[in-house]
């Protein structure tokens, strides 16, 4: 008999790194460890370590059984941007455009904010050398390249120190022949520098986010590749010499070369594994307690230590954008459409001037985290909020391993309180309720303002803090139906077991449907594809498991941006082009309340996602065993629930809980990493795979 072989994956977040394993029958365990900033590698081989132990292995032995591993670099892209701790680069643009990324696209996002001062660059102007050369908009060369500013470029990034550099000329993106003879010339005089040029990374019309993904790109490229290095050392010292498949912000996976190469791809990789994971878990909710739920429409949200992230699928298909922003700065990639908001555990409550509680968006982090941690912090956060309020238990806090001082959450509660003039039990409500909010607030961004009714949807709930505060956000948003996975903890982690290879490429070509280019455009489309083609053969994918999506943008005359429109296969031929501007009026109007049927329209940008299915396993199902929870019950304990005061609540062992039990509330499940709270008038059903649906049931 064959040794048991799993599937791994890894989500390093800004407090906890999270790790999920599969064995061959679907079985999902669930580990976590605090993160390690700046060293996250460190992080890593703790939880693996945690990991093998829990399944009596050796490090070495746990590794060589893992058959897939899967991890994602996204805090350490995020934070190097949004902490400044990007390497120094330099930019080679055309004459005349050095200012681009000052300047951005000129406009203000508040235009009535008159105290509106110009963005940091992420590349100061004497940094971005201008070379003379010219293509029109059509692709032909109207000045050609003058070799020697590229030279002199390259001499003054040697004496200024740059540790990258890239490359973005004006419309590269109708004709790369220039940028392509910079890069020549730059690995030519300066063979070890690492370069990024725009028509590799994202040949799309809009100079400004080109150029800004172009040097996002480079600025974080030998900070990735320091970190990849690293990783792939300690993790062969341990024995896993084995490649590393990084996700990517449109939710797939790269190997680990791939990543380092276009690492402006993994800037939203954390995050956009919550939809995938959300895809997965309310696929395979399965049995008679779910049979009535529609997994078509779900909101997905994880909580974790120090932010809050919500996105959606609507209609069975993950919502993407090519609006994402890291801080101020467009990376003008495709991402799943996420909102992250500075609301987690680990989130400071402060008062504002005029005595209004506020919470978030700065964190206590993994270090020193909240106070009643007893590692220094002294601020009070949200989890001291929940200590006090007694939904945590302090001596099984993530199963006993890290331990809670219950006196030092209500001394920082205590000290908040004195500050807001409020009692201490009603400042820790306040706090709770205004977190809850900040939640809600976040979830209408991506539903109500976007033409979407939440009350048709389910919340599936990622994350160590959602649990606690899901039924309540539900409640307020009318939202009946609640699904926490039992790998809620780990969503993302879990997500990436769902995860497939992903290649996308785009080309811009331009055209219209009153004298739509067929013959322009069909070649694009047949190129992206072999190029797809190609990337799947050099990863070993089989051909059976080859799968390709087709998107095109498209635009009213005159309007500044695109929707991206799905469609099926090509030739594009004149029954295809008119579906393409029916679904863009549908599409419009289904985002915006409103088209014009009678317009012609415009296609921009046409792009190939290429998929490399990977092998999934199902998670393991359980036999009903019937209702009564009783089994299950540890004992109650003194909770506050607002309007009923504290209370004797019944709190359960989440792991004793089995398929078919039902609990109603108020109560508490605990799990070894997250707690539930079940309030009055919602019941938590226990799932085939032991996940909780929880449902309003009505008020007493």
């Amino acid at each position: 008999m064959g040794k048991e072989l799993f599937r791994v994956g890894i989500d390093t977040g800004g407090t906890f790194t999270d790790l999920v394993v599969m064995d061959s029958k679907g079985k999902l365990s669930t580990y976590k460890s605090p993160s390690t900033p700046p060293s996250f590698e460190e992080g890593i081989l703790n939880v693996i370590e945690l990991g093998s132990r829990s399944l009596v292995l050796s490090v070495a032995e746990f590794l060589q059984r893992v058959e897939f591993f899967a991890i994602h670099g996204s805090t350490v892209a995020t934070n190097a941007v949004i902490q400044w701790r990007t390497a120094k680069i330099g930019i080679i643009c055309t004459a005349g455009h050095s200012s681009i990324l000052y300047r951005g696209e000129g406009g203000k996002e508040n235009p009535f904010d008159l105290d509106t001062v110009y963005r940091r660059p992420l590349v100061p102007p004497h940094l971005c050398r201008e070379v003379r050369e010219r293509i029109s908009s059509f692709g032909e060369v109207l000045v050609p390249l003058n070799e020697d500013d590229v030279l002199e470029a390259i001499r003054l990034f040697k004496k200024w120190d740059v540790k990258s550099i890239g490359i973005c000329l004006l419309w590269s993106v109708a004709n790369p022949v220039h940028e392509k003879r910079v890069k020549e010339i730059i690995q030519r005089e300066w063979p070890d520098i690492p370069v990024s040029v725009s028509s590799e990374l994202q040949p799309i019309i809009g100079e400004y986010h080109r150029k800004s993904c172009t040097a996002l790109n480079a600025t974080l490229m030998p900070i990735m590749k320091r970190y990849m290095l690293s990783l792939k050392k300690r993790l062969k010292d341990v024995g896993f010499a084995r490649d590393i498949a990084f996700v990517v912000s449109s939710g797939g996976l790269m190997m680990s070369d791939d990543a380092v190469e276009k690492c402006v791809l993994s800037l939203f990789s954390g995050p956009s594994m919550g939809p995938v994971a959300g895809k997965m878990a309310s696929k395979f909710m399965g049995g008679k307690e779910s049979d009535n739920i529609s997994t078509n429409n779900v909101i997905t949200i994880d909580m974790g230590g120090t932010s809050f992230d919500v996105g959606t699928i609507v209609e069975n298909e993950i919502t993407m954008t090519q609006e994402a922003k890291v801080g101020e700065y467009p990376t003008g990639v495709v991402s799943v459409d996420i909102n992250t908001l500075g609301a987690g555990g680990g989130s400071f409550a402060w008062v504002d001037q005029g005595g209004m509680i506020r919470v978030g968006p700065f964190s206590a982090e993994a270090i020193p985290g909240p106070a009643c941690y007893g590692k220094g912090g002294k601020n009070c956060t949200v989890t001291d909020a929940n200590v006090v309020l007694g939904y945590l238990d302090p001596d099984n806090f993530c199963g006993g391993d890290i331990k809670i001082y219950p006196e030092l959450a209500e001394e920082a509660i205590r000290k908040f309180a004195d500050t807001a003039k409020l009692e201490v039990i009603d400042a820790a409500m306040g706090i709770y309720r205004i977190v809850n909010e900040n939640m809600i607030s976040g979830i209408l961004d991506m539903t109500v303002r976007k033409g979407i009714d939440p009350r048709e949807f389910i919340i599936l709930a990622g994350g160590g803090a959602t649990a606690l505060h899901v039924v309540a956000i539900a409640k307020e948003l009318g939202i009946k139906k609640v699904i926490v996975p039992k790998t809620a903890p780990a969503l993302c982690a879990m997500g990436m077991l769902a995860a497939d290879i992903i290649f996308s490429h785009v080309a811009t070509k331009i055209t219209d449907s009153i004298n739509f280019d067929y013959e322009a455009v069909n070649p694009v489309l047949e190129n992206l594809e072999k190029i797809g083609k190609k990337e799947l053969t050099s990863q070993g994918i089989p051909l059976e498991n080859w799968k390709f999506i087709y998107y095109v943008g498209v635009r009213y005359p005159l309007q500044a941006s695109t929707l991206s429109i799905p469609f099926q296969g090509f030739p594009i031929n004149v029954d295809l082009l008119q579906r393409l501007v029916d679904d863009f009026h549908d599409t419009h109007e289904k985002r915006f309340g409103t088209c014009n049927r009678k317009e012609w329209v415009e296609f921009t940008d046409w792009r190939v996602e290429s998929k490399g299915l990977l092998p999934k396993r199902e998670p393991e199902r359980f036999q009903f065993t019937g209702k009564n929870a009783n089994i299950a019950l540890k004992g109650k304990r003194r909770a506050y629930f607002h309007g009923l005061g504290f209370i004797d609540t019944p709190y359960y062992h989440g792991d004793l809980l089995e398929c078919g039990m039902e609990i109603d509330g108020p109560a508490i499940i605990d799990d070894k990493y997250t707690t539930t709270l079940v309030i009055s008038g919602w019941r938590a059903k226990i799932s085939d795979t032991k996940s909780y649906i929880l449902e309003d049931i009505g008020n007493p």
